[in-house]
């Protein structure tokens, strides 16, 4: 028989959307070094994508500003609870911490009660703002991993065990997604409201009367809005939703083509582009593979493609995956009569739409 491999137990922390994206690409870096490693502990999206069992969600701990923090006390409690258990129940090798020092210096201090080492990534900007933190950080923290090279000097000034280990930001350095212009743009505007959902209220419809403003000037110009996955999108589709004279569209990029594993108890939708010539009849001719192989038609949007009417671009969201055969059948169909078929994502429906009363005629 092999020899039984136990794995390192790790615990890691991440409070805000910066440090879950910061800290998925640590625990990938780790992964990739050893394989005998075991994730467990607060994060959000892009931590739980990483591999991280997540005991809390982030989005539940994310404050900002006195007020917030009032309205947010008992699940802050609920979360330093949650992470104390862990600690009892787990018995972690090691602790990371990711900035949010409020929130991680105390769960620090129960770990070095339990005779956990703790390791801290992104320093509390200390060097700024509530110097007396050092303090604090130097007895439950055995070792500071930081991202700006002058800290490193800050920390060994006050004895602190620290290294600087380079910026995360550094080492993104993938071309951006242009798939969503139709045309390489002349100027694009990025709005950045904030990762928590106070920010979001506050910041985005500012934010949007500016770009209202700027665009009057420019017509040209293209707009593009961040939303952090810390982010409530239901609140972000409300402020867009009653923006004067919006129309909305939502695009959701990835680096990569994530395609769930079809599953035929699974219902799904597809996206997709494709131009027709403005012939009577052809739209008619491309849409009709959907009709004989069963494929509902969900939505049906038109664009101008060059400001005249020779040609137009159609999005279209239909029902299915495209790993079942009669999609295949439809898309085949449809590339007779189209060009530039472009299917843009797949993703599992909503289980409201299988609520929703169909209507018979």
């Amino acid at each position: 028989m092999g020899e039984l491999k136990i794995k390192k137990k790790i615990m890691i922390i991440a409070g805000e959307a910066s440090g879950d994206k910061h800290g998925a690409k640590l625990v990938m870096a780790m992964k990739e070094k050893r394989d005998d490693l075991f994730f467990c502990g607060i994060g959000g999206e892009a931590l739980q994508a990483a591999g991280v069992k997540i005991i809390v969600h982030a989005s539940q701990l994310c404050v900002v500003g006195i007020t917030e923090v009032f309205s947010k006390i008992p699940s802050i409690l609920k979360g330093l609870a949650a992470a104390r258990r862990l600690i009892q129940t787990l018995e972690p090798d090691l602790l990371i911490l990711i900035d949010f020092p409020d929130f991680n210096l105390h769960v620090a201090g129960a770990a070095k009660k339990n005779g956990i080492p703790v390791l801290y990534y992104i320093s509390p900007q200390i060097w700024a703002w509530r110097k007396g933190r050092i303090k604090k950080i130097g007895e439950l923290v055995d070792h500071m991993a930081l991202i700006l090279p002058f800290e490193e000097r800050y920390y060994k000034k006050y004895a602190i065990p620290a290294s600087f280990v380079g910026h995360p930001l550094l080492d993104d350095n993938s071309p951006g997604n242009k798939s969503g212009f139709q045309k390489e743009p002349d100027l694009v505007l990025g709005i950045l409201p904030g990762s928590r959902n106070s920010e979001i209220i506050r910041h985005l419809p500012v934010m949007l009367d500016a770009a209202d403003l700027l665009s009057a000037k420019n017509r040209d110009l293209k707009v593009i809005v961040s939303v952090a996955g810390t982010v409530d999108k239901s609140l972000v589709n409300r402020i867009f939703g009653d923006y004067k004279g919006n129309t909305t569209r939502f695009l959701i990029l990835s680096k990569e083509n994530i395609v769930p594993i079809y599953n035929k108890d699974t219902s799904y939708i597809t996206s997709l582009v494709f131009n027709v010539r403005n012939v009577p009849s052809f739209l008619y001719k491309a849409l009709g593979g959907f009709a004989t192989n069963g494929i509902n038609l969900i939505k049906l949007e038109s664009y101008s493609m060059t400001g005249s009417m020779d040609a137009s671009q159609f999005h279209a969201d239909i029902d299915g995956h495209t790993d079942e055969k009669r999609l295949q059948l439809a898309l085949e169909e449809l590339r007779f009569f189209a060009n530039e078929v472009k299917v843009l994502g797949v993703y599992k429906r909503n289980s409201y739409r299988d609520k929703m009363k169909t209507f018979e005629i």
